[in-house]
């Protein structure tokens, strides 16, 4: 069944786009109506032809030749189901759409086994680890216990719920995944799709202007005051990561807005927790949004104690000898 899908204006100015020959072009923007919410669709030369040329006489092969074209990093070709069934995982769908309620597919997603769905992934995801914000080098990928080797990572892990489809997985260093183990994520793909309606009126709209603060129209149309691109990018300068604008992001920031912090708050916690974390491989991978901005721990972070030894002036040794001779000298104080 086709559905409604949105065009970026971006999509006519794309330099990759263009390297499509104009027939392909057409079946590509075809497929972004003939796939389901995950970016699955039927990938046979029959059907496609029947759905997007109604009224062409387009030869079988020039169907093929154009799939073809398609499938040099547009598309992901695979086979599935009990009747091994050609199906195709449109690999950027979820930049291309935003879709406020998506629906479960129907059809069976790429296996997580083959490698090359798994590059495709890591492609998708730019070689950035989800966790950290850094770059994964793919020929460590042989090196299991390389720290800067990729994995993909499920969202939702598959233990509460989660599924092997597209939009639950995301690249990850394996020293990342293994660090932050069971834990249920909110930064994902597949939540990008599920942004309120403000969000994405937001996302619609854009910046009004390079150098400005974007300001989202509610549905009451009053502008959302709150500076979301300048917190995030104060976040990943103080943290040296390159986290994204995403709407679990807003979310994060809104609720924390809505309890009092301001901007210089958001700062001091990046700031603190580096400090406490940054030098740290085991909670290294903990800095980002959906750690440090969560609502139980926010405020603890926030007021956190910066001591000498996370600074690296002193040993831990020595810092808790200090901070014994510092308990002693007050009891003494208050005797």
């Amino acid at each position: 069944m086709a559905r409604i899908r949105t065009i970026k204006p971006e999509f006519w100015e794309s330099e990759t786009i263009g390297t499509l020959s104009f027939g392909a072009r057409l079946l590509f923007l075809a497929c972004l109506n003939m796939a389901d919410d995950e970016g699955l669709l039927r990938w046979n030369p029959s059907y496609l032809q029947s759905n997007a040329f109604v009224y062409d006489e387009v030869e079988h092969s020039q169907i093929l030749e154009w799939m073809g074209e398609l499938e040099n990093g547009f598309v992901f070709p695979y086979q599935a189901g009990k009747t091994n069934q050609k199906l195709a995982w449109i690999i950027n769908f979820r930049n291309h759409q935003v879709i406020n309620r998506p629906q479960p597919s129907k059809l069976p997603g790429p296996s997580i086994q083959n490698s090359k769905f798994r590059d495709a992934i890591y492609e998708r995801d730019k070689n950035i680890c989800h966790l950290c914000g850094n770059e994964v080098v793919r020929h460590e990928r042989t090196n299991i216990s390389g720290s800067k080797a990729p994995s993909i990572d499920h969202i939702k892990p598959l233990s509460k719920g989660g599924s092997d489809y597209p939009s639950n997985l995301k690249t990850a260093h394996i020293s990342c995944n293994k660090s932050r183990g069971n834990d249920d994520m909110n930064d994902s793909v597949s939540d990008s799709v599920n942004e309120s309606v403000n969000d994405s009126v937001a996302e619609r709209k854009g910046k009004e202007g390079k150098g400005k603060e974007e300001e989202i129209k509610t549905l009451s149309g009053k502008p959302d005051p709150i500076p979301y691109q300048a917190i995030l990018d104060d976040m990943n300068a103080t943290l040296n990561r390159q986290f994204h604008l995403t709407g679990d992001f807003k979310k994060l920031v809104k609720a924390r807005w809505s309890e009092g912090f301001r901007e210089p708050d958001f700062h001091t916690v990046c700031e603190k927790m580096q400090i406490k974390w940054g030098r740290d491989p085991t909670m290294a991978p903990y800095l980002r949004p959906a750690t440090l901005f969560q609502a139980s721990k926010f405020d603890g972070y926030l007021n956190t104690e910066i001591t000498l030894s996370d600074k690296g002036v002193v040993s831990t040794t020595t810092q808790r000898n200090m901070d014994v001779f510092e308990r002693f000298a007050r009891e003494v104080e208050n005797a």
